[in-house]
């Protein structure tokens, strides 16, 4: 057999060699904005496969190859979950020769080798050591994902199927899947299953899924010359053949893997996963007994799940149509045995049929051999601001579901969650923990942001807590890092009556009236209710609060964008390794959203380390849900101190972007400025109308902008520990939560530390703050912004009769009273002047400062704009004809701000959107030329279809534009016009929903989204565009 006759599978379409850290935007997107695209909800899919494994990857080319619409389902994070989630990251060199080139380079890609730094590998592809060639997991996940997209293959990642939906002839004619966005019907034509072990199958039809054995993985570092290919141990650790297999890293020399097997004897997933941690972990604090070689070693990192293994493989019998199994054995790989899989993958794609009429649906099978008729009532199909998904919702009502009865669920085992477990085990609440992932953390475990930026850093709890950590690292042999904070929080729950399921997707509830009684959760295929008394939404997404009907907000109040989010690669620290920046922020997502949140694992892949990274997508906001009050800007920064208040947090202004509010434009709330403790009180943690549920973390009722100071992960932390608590205290008293008072828990956190005693300031009277003006205390200016209109305008009123004070003037502006105008007017003609005199610097370097002159120019027309005089629109037109970008996006000097994507802007950005802030509350056709000369700016413009070779350097430039597109709409313009219909066509949902709602207000009619309506409505009534449009709305708290 020739080499590459060994298969006929186009292999050249994987194209992992085009993988690399430049890989061009408009590439990525065009592949990744297919994905989705070409389904809609009059066309099926013809195959779904179930499982990103290598054999459901395989399978998803061949059968796209053979002219199928494929879509690929994988309740992880990322593809190629066989090798790269179970770390068995090594090959048996057996079989390399018949390696065609363009598979290597999927296994093995160019960008990889920047990140080697072991010198003691060889052949075959420089990859080897000995009989074995080793892998990156990152360089596996990213090839793999491409591929995927690169042959038009839809792929749905945090996402499992939990149910195969039939025809009365009992054919396959669609699934029904669940994901933190809800439950969802797709109509397929076939259905294959790649799932480990095939458990889907297993559990669909009715068999037992009873592993007898577990293998687990551990990453070490600073280990040195273990050359054995075995380690033996004492029985004393419960191994299956009390020994460790030990492989050769490929990052550095004194990195390996230790793999070792042990017996089970439950068939609950969840307890299997800790009891390999927990062995992992006794391992390694024997390391220096173990080998010389271990002496100095720490474990660094281990697989994010087990390999579980069979007695009997044997599948049940298939009593579906067009219903194939690909078997899909935990194995140690080959060379030969991928291409066996490949292989594979093939025969099983030729034994399919293509089909062209469309079935429909009758029946719903789902786990426990269970079946019962489907349920068309909700045919409500996902449609997200334009992206039409071949999603329908499907209500599980009436599934005869397994039921888990516990008194205290807490939904998400991220910062906030653990805290509220351990603090409500303590208070003896028993509480059950549901969290996604195998590991406890969130954000700072399985997202590797284990620092803190402010926060309560300084807290007793927080020391503690920290000193605790270093302690476990010393005595586990664990490097200090996110594996070191899981194992803490499990050794520290272990001290207490608790129970947990890990793998879990949240994916609905039911209430009674408006109390919350059911969560459904799926796992591993298998939907559950769990029966609860009490919920803590500890999500961070306001996931619960949302399923059981809370109101929500989420982003700003003028362009609905959120804070960027991130996704952190894996950090490797040796000596024979340079450490690699680690911490970049991506891109805007709406994590609500499917498309949303499966952009944003696709554009990370694309972006990350060949090595690997974290599993999570560090989403720094998301919903906020409506509670009985909630907590605005203005208590945060006068430091209100409730009655009911349980926990403080501190932070200065830090929103990952410019700050779209008016206190943002108007130069007093600049990101890093301000820098407050924050007061929280009970009644932002209770949802204003559903009952038996607590909010937790940073998904609680407040604004966008006092999320900013309150979203700190020390605090995060405090707050989970406080409603942990509250939660115990409520079951105990058998109180609902609206009826409970924290009066005397307060009192006990003030006297332990836990809450900050409050320090009342001197509160300034109205009068004295206007007095302070009129003596020219610029300092005052922002505590008036702060006050109530009604409390202080007539004030201001009747001081500027009698003293024509420039900083009276401007507070006026500020309530929207144009009194003062003309001397605003006159001070921005002088600052202005000043300016082209001084000229602005063409490197400049956004750093917020509001003294200088570049911000006291942008503050004075942000509050002409907001007084509404027209006086200004001179003086505005002025500087709006001799603004421009200032030049290319200029570069932060240090390591840290160079992966800010917000703070790589060009040196006229924030001047341009507070012209573009006026201009949209002032229109005038005077503006339009000022404002076209911008859009014809090579440095601001074409951000809707970019080639920047770095996907998340685009988001800000596209921001500006469509403020500058929308400023211009406003005037009457048609080239704005035009652009925000671009827009429609832009990734982004909040850019979307943003263009769409900017062309409904300005034209006057609402085309939802549909680009050609648009288009054809400014092209056919020409006169649609004959007059101004003002833009209006409430100063933003």
């Amino acid at each position: 057999m020739k080499r590459r006759d060994f298969i006929h599978i186009n292999i050249a379409a994987l194209g992992g060699v085009l993988i690399n850290n430049h890989f061009s935007y408009t590439q990525a997107m065009e592949e990744i904005s297919q994905s989705f695209q070409h389904v809609t909800e009059q066309s099926d899919y013809d195959l779904i496969i179930n499982g990103a494994g290598l054999s459901g990857c395989f399978a998803a080319i061949e059968a796209s190859r053979q002219g199928m619409k494929v879509l690929v389902i994988d309740k992880r994070t990322s593809p190629g979950y066989d090798i790269a989630a179970k770390r068995k990251l090594w090959l048996n060199t057996a079989g390399y020769e018949k390696w065609p080139d363009t598979l290597a380079q999927l296994f093995f890609p160019e960008g990889e080798k920047k990140e080697i730094f072991n010198t003691q590998l060889s052949a075959p592809y420089n990859s080897s050591i000995g009989d074995e060639t080793l892998l990156f997991a990152g360089s596996l996940k990213k090839g793999l994902l491409r591929s995927l997209l690169a042959n038009n293959i839809d792929l749905l990642l945090m996402t499992d199927v939990c149910g195969i939906i039939s025809n009365q002839k009992r054919q396959v004619s669609g699934i029904i899947v669940a994901c933190k966005q809800g439950v969802y019907s797709i109509p397929t034509m076939g259905f294959i299953d790649t799932s480990d072990n095939n458990s889907f199958t297993r559990h669909l039809f009715g068999q037992p899924y009873k592993p007898d054995k577990a293998g687990f993985v551990m990453e070490v570092q600073d280990a040195e010359y273990l050359n054995d290919k075995y380690l033996t141990l004492s029985s004393s650790y419960g191994l299956s053949d009390n020994r460790l297999e030990i492989h050769h890293g490929k990052k550095s020399q004194d990195q390996y893997f230790l793999s070792f097997n042990f017996p089970v004897e439950t068939d609950n997933l969840s307890a299997i996963e800790q009891k390999a941690r927990l062995i992992a972990t006794q391992i390694s604090k024997d390391f220096p007994l173990l080998a010389k070689g271990l002496a100095n070693a720490k474990l660094r990192y281990y697989a994010q799940e087990c390999s579980y293994y069979l007695d009997n493989y044997k599948l049940p019998d298939i009593t579906l149509k067009d219903y194939i199994c690909i078997e899909n054995r935990p194995t140690e790989h080959s060379y030969n045995s991928i291409l066996e899989l490949i292989q594979s993958a093939q025969n099983s794609i030729s034994r399919y049929k293509k089909q062209d009429i469309r079935r429909t649906m009758d029946t719903v099978y789902y786990a426990g051999g269970k079946n019962k008729p489907f349920n068309t009532s909700t045919n409500q199909t996902v449609n997200e601001y334009g992206h039409t998904l071949s999603l329908t919702a499907y209500s599980i009502e009436g599934m005869q579901l397994p039921v888990v009865n516990k008194s205290l669920l807490i939904a998400g085992g991220g910062t906030a969650g653990i805290a509220a477990a351990l603090s409500a085990a303590e208070k003896g609440a028993k509480p059950l923990i549901v969290e996604y992932f195998n590991d406890l953390g969130g954000s700072k475990t399985m997202g590797g942001v284990t620092g803190y930026y402010l926060g309560q850093n300084k807290h007793s709890y927080i020391l503690a807590l920290e000193k605790g950590i270093r302690q476990t690292a010393k005595d586990y042999n664990i490097a200090l890092n996110c594996i070191c904070r899981c194992f803490h929080s499990v050794r520290s729950l272990n001290r207490y009556d608790y129970s947990m399921i890990n793998g879990a997707i949240i994916c609905g509830a039911q209430t009674n009236g408006k109390r919350l009684e059911k969560v459904a959760i799926c796992v591993d295929g298998e939907l559950k209710w769990i029966q609860v008394k009490l919920t803590i939404d500890a999500t961070g997404d306001g996931d619960i609060a949302y399923f059981a009907g809370e109101n929500f907000e989420i982003g700003n109040t003028r362009m609905y964008t959120t804070q960027n989010y991130s996704q952190w690669d894996l950090p490797f620290k040796s000596k024979n390794a340079p450490m690699q920046t680690i911490n970049k922020d991506y891109d805007i997502i709406d994590n609500t959203k499917i498309t949303e949140l499966q952009r944003g694992l696709y554009l990370s892949h694309y972006e990350s380390f060949f090595y690997d990274f974290y599993p999570m997508l560090t989403v720094r906001e998301s919903r906020r849900p409506e509670g009985k009050y909630k907590l605005n800007l203005i208590d945060a920064l006068e430091k209100t101190w409730f009655k009911d208040t349980i926990i403080n947090a501190h932070s200065d202004f830090d929103p990952h972007h410019f700050g779209h509010s008016e206190y943002s434009r108007c130069a007093f709330l600049l990101p890093h400025s301000n820098q407050i403790t924050v007061n929280i009180p009970y009644r932002a943690i209770v949802p204003k109308t559903i009952d038996g549920l607590l909010l937790s973390g940073r998904g609680i009722s407040q604004t966008h902008n006092a999320l900013q100071f309150t979203r700190m992960s020390a605090d995060v932390y405090l707050l989970g520990y406080a409603t942990g608590i509250i939660a115990a205290s409520i079951i105990s008293r058998q109180k609902r939560p609206r009826d409970f008072s924290v009066s005397q828990l307060q009192k006990e956190w003030l006297q332990n530390g836990l809450l900050l005693p409050n320090h009342p300031q001197e509160k300034l009277s109205a009068q004295d703050i206007v007095n302070k003006l009129i003596e020219g205390d610029n300092e005052y200016l922002f505590k008036c912004c702060r006050k109530a209109k009604q409390d202080i305008l007539p004030l201001l009123r009747k001081a500027y009769k009698k003293d024509k004070s420039i900083l009276i003037a401007k507070a006026l502006a500020w309530f929207k009273d144009a009194e003062g105008a003309g001397l605003i007017i006159s001070e921005l003609e002088q600052l202005f002047a000043d300016e082209a005199q001084t000229g602005h610097p063409q490197q400049y370097f956004e750093k917020y400062q509001a003294d200088n002159l570049y911000w006291k120019i942008n503050q004075d027309i942000a509050l002409l704009g907001m007084c509404g005089n027209s006086d200004s629109n001179r003086i505005i037109n002025l500087i709006l004809c001799k603004t421009h970008s200032g030049g290319e996006k200029v570069k932060a000097s240090d390591t840290y701000n160079k992966n800010r994507i917000d703070l790589l802007l060009i040196p006229y950005y924030n001047r341009i959107l507070n012209l573009c802030f006026y201009i949209e509350r002032m229109p005038d056709p005077l503006f339009i030329p000022g404002l076209e000369k911008l859009a014809t700016d090579t440095n601001i413009i074409g951000y809707q279809t970019s080639d920047y070779n770095h996907t998340r350097w685009r988001l800000y430039g596209g921001l500006l534009e469509l403020s500058i597109a929308a400023a211009l709409g406003r005037c009457g313009s048609n080239k704005g016009v035009q652009t925000l219909i671009e827009y429609l066509k832009d990734v982004h949902s909040d850019f979307r929903f943003f263009a769409n709602q900017e062309l409904t207000a300005i034209l006057k009619k609402d085309m939802k989204f549909d680009y050609d309506k648009w288009t054809n409505l400014i092209n056919t009534d020409k006169g649609v565009l004959n007059k101004t449009t003002p833009f209006s709305k409430e100063i933003e708290l």
